[in-house]
């Protein structure tokens, strides 16, 4: 349609806009020809959206979005206009502010290209380098950054030792051999240092609310958290030292004989006046972590039988994967069903799984004191004044930022030329020229979506009922 409009119309001495041709011209015409529009697909995509625990935490989710939605700015469905309510004293508006990354490949190219019948398209094995970038995207001020007026007004109102150092909070890296390191936990840290201050700088006493996808790097703790994971059944030996904590006034009450150890601190490493001298300094696992937790052990060896050689430190169901657990579970229930009886030797009970008896990892990783532990990013953001959540797994419709990130690949394949260093130049000056009310329409769907959710609807259901029919029917 441009070739014809643009180039063969002029050059016959046709020019004006009635004389150019329309897009559903151009199809017409394109399938007269013999061409078909196909869509390049490969890959395959493994769908956990309805599970159990992802519905739950979805729930979960949406009920905390419900629970700070009144103090949020309003947006007009029509117009896109933002308006701020007058709160009561001692509240302030919350913004929401999405978080995400993506990568454009150098060679990548549009899916939906018109070939003849028998015609191959011949594109290029790799795809080239890639362009990471992570951003934040905001319903009133689109991306997360300062505009040159802003910039000029920060410096006539600041003092030079407030001035923001960094202005606009993406990042941009180019990762590979021979390139950047691999985008991680540590450097996202630094950009959410940087982005909190443009973002009070733009919004003086409002609350950020900062959500992140859910990811084992976004949900990384620090090397002192109390967390199982970095912690080895036995003392010594390589594993982070956590920090000292309290061990929680719910657990079990002591017995006649037995030491009270509720809401005591408890040192996850061995002083330096222990009676082993190789252990002194050194964390000192789980296992003895549980004994010092004299009710909890006590638990631990009551449920094999009173026998603390058969408690083990992580059993075959914990040690699992998702995927995994569920087989297992399927098969016990299909087994006690039966009347099959299941072993008692403590290696692996499914009936069990679910308990915090199964073995000393799960044990540990369900006391109070380790369930409240934050991850980094969270814990960071909290004492900065501000609200971190997660997405549930599988819910990219549920950030807005998804939808910015396939505008922003759709305006890159239609202007690529498939060099390294064309897409250096071009990806930056994509992601300034997005507009403030395309990123509020991305918004709008994504409330619509939350809104369908609360309201109890499934996935199927929810992507129907957000769609807007524009036809008689």
């Amino acid at each position: 349609m441009q070739h014809v409009n643009l180039v063969i119309l002029p050059s016959m001495g046709y020019s004006g806009k009635h004389t150019n041709i329309s897009k559903p011209t151009a199809t017409w015409w394109l399938n007269k020809l013999g061409y078909y529009s196909k869509e390049v697909k490969k890959g395959i995509y493994i769908d956990g959206h309805e599970h159990p625990d992802v519905t739950q935490a979805r729930k979960c989710y949406i009920s905390r979005i419900a629970e700070l939605h009144p103090f949020m700015p309003i947006v007009n469905n029509e117009t896109l206009e933002v308006s701020y309510l007058v709160l009561p004293p001692g509240k302030r508006i919350i913004i929401a502010i999405y978080h995400d990354e993506m990568s454009v490949a150098t060679n990548e190219q549009r899916h939906c290209v018109w070939l003849a019948e028998e015609q191959q398209i011949l594109r290029k094995k790799g795809n080239g380098r890639s362009i990471h970038v992570s951003d934040f995207i905001l319903e009133t001020s689109r991306r997360l950054f300062l505009t040159k007026e802003q910039i000029t007004e920060m410096h006539c109102t600041l003092p030079h030792e407030k001035q923001l150092t960094v202005t606009d909070a993406h990042v941009i890296i180019h990762p590979g051999k021979n390139g950047d390191p691999w985008w991680d936990n540590a450097q996202l840290m630094k950009q959410i240092e940087c982005a909190i201050p443009i973002f009070e700088f733009l919004h003086p006493g409002a609350v950020g609310m900062w959500i992140f996808d859910c990811s084992s790097a976004h949900e990384a703790f620090s090397e002192d958290a109390l967390n199982v994971k970095n912690m080895n059944i036995n003392p010594g030996d390589k594993q982070q030292c956590p920090q000292p904590s309290k061990i929680p006034l719910n657990n079990l009450p002591p017995i006649p004989g037995e030491r009270d150890t509720q809401g005591t601190i408890q040192l996850m490493v061995y002083g330096s006046d222990h009676e082993n001298p190789d252990l002194r300094g050194k964390a000192k696992g789980i296992k003895a972590v549980l004994q010092e937790r004299s009710s909890v052990w006590r638990k631990l060896v009551q449920a094999v039988g009173g026998n603390e050689k058969k408690v083990v430190g992580l059993c075959k169901i914990c040690k699992a994967s998702q995927i995994e657990k569920d087989r297992l579970l399927r098969i016990a229930s299909q087994d006690q069903a039966e009347g099959d009886i299941i072993g008692d030797d403590g290696s692996f009970n499914p009936s069990d799984s679910g308990s915090d008896t199964c073995c000393m990892t799960r044990a540990l990783s369900q006391q109070q004191d380790f369930l409240d532990e934050k991850p980094l990013i969270e814990r960071y953001i909290e004492e900065k004044g501000h609200i971190c959540l997660f997405l549930p797994k599988f819910h990219c419709e549920l950030d807005p930022i998804e939808m910015y990130w396939g505008w922003t690949r759709h305006q890159y394949r239609t202007v690529s030329d498939q060099k390294f260093s064309t897409a250096k130049a071009i990806i930056p000056q994509i992601l300034n020229f997005v507009d403030v009310k395309l990123i509020q329409k991305f918004f709008r769907k994504t409330w619509r979506y939350i809104d369908a959710y609360e309201k109890g609807l499934d996935a199927h259901q929810a992507a129907f009922a957000v769609k807007v029919y524009k036809s008689h029917r």
